[in-house]
């Protein structure tokens, strides 16, 4: 068995042409899943961060009462962590698939992700299912993939439409993949395990054990370039002949061999629900219609997420020689300048006090304290319209004019002591517009450093104070 370490994560990704995730819908899905996967079941759930309602099988029903998918959240935390996701389908560039999608952090119970995919692939009639592991050796291989264009093992029908980004270490092929390649060509795939679903569905499995995307990076890499081989390398990404799909979506089927998907014709445009965080009360939002006086009310007002560490450490743009707290320099700079200026909504704790004592960083106290997360809740009232202002990359007039946060700690990153390690040259050609962020993770988490953006952002703090386009 292999325990994972940050960023490395395991995702099972089932894609169903169903808006309701199957012909029996959501609730008969998500039932199946938590039968088939006992070791990873939710124990929360929520439509945005923080993931706070307690998941109950018995009364799904409540998640989504009109039985129409809209986009949900769950975590496990503790012992067998695991988060996940099902996602609706969006009459979008074509459409794509309902996604249901589940994150693991060990290999301990293979045949549990194993069983799901090739269960709940079928009853959801995928056409596309996989099984794989982003790891430390496997990341600069998707960095080398430009067509991926988000660095991870994200894939999307849009992509999918203009080929297939690799050969995952386990696939369930449905029936546009039975289409494209033949269903006996797939069955005679020279891989580890080879399986017939049913009329419309084979699997594949590269390797014995998911511990050897970990321990025999090479051998996996073998084995997916021999399925590809097998299948057709006109239907795999390559460097030579991809493009920017996003920019030429007009070369879907041009440029590589890829199939047709057909999505069913249930598509229902979920219900949109607000939920007021003092009573607990949905309220449906409607195109036109007023909202309730209560979101208006800043108390009530939904937790806004500011920033997330993970964002960052899982992201194309963050060295793979760093630690995944890198990606949380930033974030603890700017909440140790609340600490210090008395902005948290918490007055006093033993991290608090430890942050204002130097004994403890703003890094660590976000990573250790937060869960890695910036919330508008763990803020003050009074502060948050300047952060939203402040915190981010110019959307706003006081941003676009005064500065951002990030605008300012680019101009200070010369005077900042950095890690030391050589950038590797493929981050250096992708970032472009991005390099100052790429940069920022450099930024060695000491309190010299962080004394040098306090200051600046102090001043903009007065400057907020007399702007008068600034947020309320």
């Amino acid at each position: 068995m292999v325990t994972l370490k940050k960023p490395e994560f395991i995702l099972l990704d089932i894609k169903s042409p169903y808006a309701n995730l199957s012909r029996n819908g959501i609730n008969a899905v998500v039932r199946k899943q938590y039968e088939l996967l006992p070791h990873y079941r939710p124990a929360r759930w929520d439509r945005v961060e923080p993931i706070k309602h307690h998941f109950d099988i018995a009364n799904i029903e409540q998640i989504w009462p009109e039985g129409v998918l809209d986009t949900v959240f769950w975590k496990k935390t503790g012992k067998n962590r695991a988060e996940g996701s099902w996602w609706e389908r969006v009459e979008s560039l074509n459409g794509h698939h309902a996604n249901l999608k589940v994150y693991v952090y060990d290999t301990k119970h293979q045949q549990e992700l194993l069983d799901t995919i090739k269960e709940l692939g079928v009853y959801m009639e995928t056409d596309y299912a996989f099984l794989d592991a982003y790891t430390h050796q496997y990341k600069p291989v998707l960095l080398r993939n430009s067509g991926n264009i988000y660095g991870s093992l994200t894939v999307t029908t849009h992509i999918l439409r203009h080929w297939l980004p690799d050969m995952t270490w386990a696939t369930v092929f449905g029936p546009a993949y039975i289409r494209l390649f033949g269903k006996d060509n797939l069955l005679s795939a020279p891989a580890c395990h080879v399986e017939d679903l049913g009329p419309e569905h084979v699997f594949i499995q590269l390797t014995a054990s998911l511990d050897d995307l970990f321990e025999k990076f090479d051998e996996v890499m073998e084995a997916r370039e021999a399925v590809k081989q097998h299948l057709g390398y006109d239907c795999f990404f390559q460097a030579g002949k991809a493009y920017n799909w996003m920019q030429e979506p007009e070369q879907a089927g041009k440029v590589f061999r890829t199939p047709e998907f057909y999505m069913h014709d249930d598509y229902v445009r979920p219900k949109t629900f607000i939920e007021n965080p003092e009573t607990g009360e949905l309220f449906e939002l409607i195109p036109g219609e007023p909202l309730p006086s209560w979101f208006f009310d800043e108390s009530s007002r939904p937790a806004v997420s500011y920033d997330n560490a993970s964002w960052h450490y899982g992201s194309e743009f963050f060295p793979e020689f760093l630690p995944p707290e890198q990606g949380a320099v930033h974030i603890g700079m700017f909440v140790a300048w609340c600490i210090n200026n008395g902005w948290l909504a918490k007055k006093s704790s033993k991290a608090i006090e430890a942050v204002k004592a130097r004994k403890m960083t703003g890094t660590e106290f976000v990573m250790k304290q937060q869960g890695e997360k910036f919330f508008s809740s763990v803020l003050q009232d009074e502060i948050q319209p300047f952060v939203s202002d402040y915190y981010n990359t110019g959307s706003t007039e006081f941003a676009r004019t005064q500065g951002s946060y990030f605008d300012d700690l680019e101009k200070l990153l010369d005077d900042m002591e950095q890690i030391t390690g050589k950038m590797p040259v493929e981050i250096l050609q992708k970032t472009g517009d991005a390099y100052k962020l790429t940069a920022c993770y450099l930024v060695r988490d000491s309190w010299e450093n962080y004394e040098l953006i306090e200051a600046v952002i102090s001043q903009r703090y007065s400057e907020w104070q007399a702007f008068p386009d600034k947020s309320k």
